[in-house]
Formats: C-alpha cells, structure tokens, sequence
C-alpha cells in the first residue's frame, strides 16, 4: 500500500460510514474517529516532513565533505601552482591586474605588489571555492524544497478532504440531537423509533396477509372448482 494509499483508507473509510449512516444514527465515536484522522493526517505530514529534513541535511553533509576534504585541497594545489604564489611569496614575481600577466616585481614597490598579488589571487580561490558549493548544495535545496511541496500539497487535499467530511458527520449529529430535544420536550422522544418499528411491522404484516390472502384465493378457487362439478 503506497502513502496515498494509506492516507487516504482512513477518509474512505469514515465516508463509507458516513453513507451507512446517513439514514440512521451518527455515533459520537464517528464524528470522534473522523476527527482524530484529521490529526493523525497532520502528524503523518509533519513526520515526513522532518524525514525529508533529515535525509537532506545528511545528503548536503556528505557534499560538504567532499568539498572540504577532497576538492578543496586538491583545487587549492593547482591554484598554488597555477597562481604562482610560492614565487610571488619568494617575492619573484608579481601579478599585473590590468596586463593580466605575471611579472618581476619593482624595487621601490615590492612589498605592496606581493601583497596585492596575494590578495588577489587569494579572492578569486575564495570565489571558485564558494562557487563550487553553491554548485553542489543547490541543487539539493531546491529537490528538498519540490519534494517538500508536493507532499505538504497531498496531505493538505487530504486534510482539507477529511475536515469535510468531519463537518458533514458532525452537522448529521446536530441535526439528530436537535429532533431528539425537540421530541423530547413532548415527552415522545422514542416516536422516530416507534414509527420506525410501526412501519418494519406493518410491512411485515402486510407481506404475511399478503400470503393468507393467496391461500384463501387458492381455495377459494378449488371449492368453487368443486362446486361446479357437483351441480353438474
């Protein structure tokens, strides 16, 4: 049985009384049961909820990990090597932003030059490293996000459906107890009943004389039958 399934067996099930009922009595239990669904609906949702939450969280951590252990690290030393930063840092050359070339650096301004550099190419290794777990980590926010959307959709039709339901069962037991206190008040209360049962009997009786009356039909017939063949 799916979840859809699952969930919706329970709404099925108190609409299927419903039915059998709405000629009848509505138990309280009923209307209790068809009510307690709607909040079993609610925790079901909000469990699959923090399910989805859980799983999600665990998937971003592996990705995490993989950034921060593996791909960090290795992208790091081709960034070395590609920056040139351990020459920059022995101060034998520099990275010209406008030429966008390495070269020697100048006497009378090294030390800023080499700082600049580094800066530099330090900001950009930032950038690329960002860039590379937005690239991992979104798109499993937003298969979170549409997983977490199409599920709060199914449950709120479902709660929505069983909230209805609820009311109906719940109006059908107002009603009944508003013609009880009615009948009460002419000290008939038990009159639905009693017609009830007049009519149950007077169907039966009926279906009884009905048979009496072919019985006398039948005979009826055979002593006319007999009648006849006497007088000729």
């Amino acid at each position: 049985m799916t979840i859809s399934q699952k969930c919706l067996f329970p709404i099925f099930s108190l609409l299927l009384t419903m039915i059998i009922w709405n000629c009848g009595r509505v138990p309280k239990e009923v209307v209790e049961l068809s009510y307690a669904s709607g909040q079993d609906l609610a925790a079901i949702n909000s469990s699959y909820v923090n399910a989805i939450h859980t799983l999600y969280d665990q998937l971003r951590q592996q990705r995490l990990d993989y950034l921060d252990n593996q791909w960090t690290p290795a992208f790091v030393a081709l960034w070395v090597r590609k920056g040139k930063l351990i020459e920059i840092a022995k101060g034998e050359l520099i990275w010209l932003e406008d030429e966008a070339e390495f070269a020697a650096p100048q006497p009378d301004h090294g030390s800023k030059e080499l700082l600049e550099s580094v800066q530099k190419w330090g900001e950009e290794a930032i950038y690329e490293i960002e860039a590379k777990r937005d690239s991992l980590l979104n798109p499993l926010d937003q298969e979170e996000k549409q997983l977490l959307s199409e599920i709060n959709q199914a449950f709120e039709q479902l709660i929505r459906a069983n909230a209805t339901i609820t009311a109906h069962l719940n109006s059908l037991r107002k009603v009944q107890e508003v013609q009880d206190s009615a009948l009460a008040a002419l000290n008939i209360s038990d009159l639905r009943d009693k017609i009830n049962l007049a009519l149950e009997s007077a169907s039966s009786r009926a279906s009884e004389a009905l048979v009496k009356i072919r019985e006398a039909d039948e005979k009826a017939i055979n002593i006319k039958g007999k009648l006849k063949s006497v007088i000729k």
